[in-house]
């Protein structure tokens, strides 16, 4: 019953502790997404017209100079993270699909960044990929999708954009001290296991011998029951007539 309970307890523990690192991880990637996009945001704010220009321009080489923007229209935009090696392919993609019609920029995240579906350390880059339309968006987030890449809310308002920054802050302060509360608890949880550790062991080594020997039976099927023979001390006799009645 203390195996099966410390069991349980420490699978309850550590599957807690992985939805808290996944979402500390999240998180992590929230605010460097945050941080590194508002760059970009301040020049498309500041010179709006400037990066319709340059997806028209784009526009133009995909249509051989016939340039089909519209300055009167309002810039869409997605952004997330992606692991740095799928990038140059997944800007190509974009560029392929929407046949040039978007303007993709990115900055490299300089620290190793875990990631939150596989729990690898990687190296990730930032994006925002902007846009005209509604269906220009479904296509970037199906190919986000399609490159793993991971899509995190950033609000128009620079106001709300900072306000999500600050509360993502203080998210992952309080992350850092729960998953140090849960690291602290398994730890004691484990040193409680430690103590019963031998005695487990010579009871499983005592198991399997018992069944490595039950497995020498033969079975009696008109009896209905199994026989053994072996070679025993006479002194030991009266003992292994009582074992057997009591097992029996």
């Amino acid at each position: 019953a203390t195996f099966e309970k410390l069991d349980h307890e420490l699978k309850e523990i550590n599957t807690n502790a992985d939805a808290l690192l996944r979402n500390f991880n999240e998180l992590t990637e929230l605010k460097h997404n945050l941080q590194m996009t508002q760059g970009f945001f301040d020049e498309a704010q500041a010179n709006p017209v400037g990066v319709l220009e340059d997806i028209s321009a784009e526009r133009e080489i995909e249509l051989g100079g016939q340039s089909t923007a519209a300055a009167g229209m309002k810039l869409g935009f997605i952004t997330g993270v992606i692991p740095r090696e799928r990038m140059v392919t997944f800007e190509r993609m974009l560029w392929r699909v929407c046949r040039g019609n978007v303007f993709v920029k990115q900055a490299d995240i300089s620290d190793l960044i875990e990631d939150p579906l596989t729990g690898e350390k990687v190296h990730k880059t930032v994006f925002v990929v902007f846009f005209q339309g509604e269906q220009l968006k479904n296509r970037v987030q199906k190919i986000c999708e399609g490159f793993r890449a991971n899509i995190y809310p950033c609000p128009e308002n620079p106001y709300e954009r900072r306000e999500l920054a600050m509360g993502v802050m203080t998210r992952l302060d309080d992350l850092t001290v729960v998953l140090s509360q849960t690291q602290d608890h398994r730890q004691r949880v484990l040193a409680a296991t430690s103590r019963n550790l031998r005695t487990w062991q010579i009871k499983v080594k005592k198991i399997k011998a018992i069944y490595h020997t039950m497995n020498m039976f033969n079975n009696d099927v008109a009896r209905k029951c199994f026989i053994a023979e072996c070679w025993a001390p006479v002194s030991e006799l009266d003992r292994i007539q009582l074992a057997l009645r009591k097992g029996s």
